[in-house]
């Protein structure tokens, strides 16, 4: 068996085991994922052949733009944990993870995130709860009052007024979060393209004739993120407080 982090040319080989492990999404939302988010992922596996077939286990990290009391940083996002069926309670997965870990934290990686499908699978690993999910909308009701105002789909918004929303949104969550996922054209435009693959549709909030809030109307019950150190030296340095309590003021909510 060969453990690596394959090529970003490599990595629509791995949707194969994507949608045999997670057959829910197989369709439009793999075919989503494979498009827009998979490119850009680093991906390791475990395989015993070239081709994908031969692939039995795999970690993506997905690269997420945050800010860290005024500092932006990529940070990785850990999904699509998967091993084949007939492969797994061999050790395959904990290799995987245990090359991820050394990578991260060659690299001076801080930490790495993900949600968890069942926390007992990660806490042996080093993984903590951390922040619990929340909704931009609700977040942002909180923060400036909910208010009346109009929903409009996000993919008839310009380009003007997505960047106004963002930096909205930015000024916000910094007057209350240290650190976060920071809002942009980019973050927006994906976001509604996750939620067309999703069944649902992006909105915008208006509140007298300005942007103040993105709304999602494909929602579920999500679980409170986990946390993994890396690198602690790295993380030390980024504390504003004597509190080595991980990420008290956080709020990063991704779903792929």
């Amino acid at each position: 068996m060969e453990f690596l982090r394959i090529p970003k040319e490599e990595n629509l080989l791995t949707k194969l085991l994507y949608e045999e492990v997670f057959s829910e999404d197989k369709g439009t939302f793999a075919d989503y994922y494979y498009d827009r988010v998979a490119p850009e992922s680093t991906i390791y596996v475990a395989r015993d052949g070239i081709d994908a077939s031969h692939i039995q286990a795999m970690v993506h990290l997905n690269p997420y733009l945050l800010n860290w009391n005024g500092e932006r940083i990529k940070v990785p996002y850990i999904v699509a944990v998967a091993t084949r069926s007939c492969m797994r309670h061999q050790g395959l997965m904990r290799r995987l993870l245990q090359m991820i870990f050394r990578d991260l934290e060659a690299k001076h990686v801080p930490f790495a995130f993900l949600m968890p499908v069942n926390e007992a699978i990660y806490r042996p690993f080093g993984f903590e709860r951390t922040w619990r999910w929340q909704w931009e909308e609700d977040v942002m009701d909180s923060l400036t009052g909910s208010g009346k105002g109009s929903l409009i789909p996000a993919d008839l918004c310009s380009d003007e007024t997505l960047q106004d929303l963002a930096d909205t949104v930015n000024r916000a969550l910094t007057g209350k979060y240290e650190l976060f996922t920071e809002r942009s054209i980019p973050y927006y435009r994906r976001l509604a393209k996750e939620q067309e693959a999703s069944g649902g549709e992006l909105r915008i909030l208006m509140k007298e004739g300005r942007p103040a809030a993105a709304a999602q109307s494909a929602r579920e019950e999500y679980p409170p993120m986990m946390c993994r150190v890396m690198d602690r030296e790295a993380y030390k340095r980024r504390l504003t407080g004597p509190s080595d309590r991980p990420f008290a003021k956080a709020y990063v909510c991704e779903v792929v």
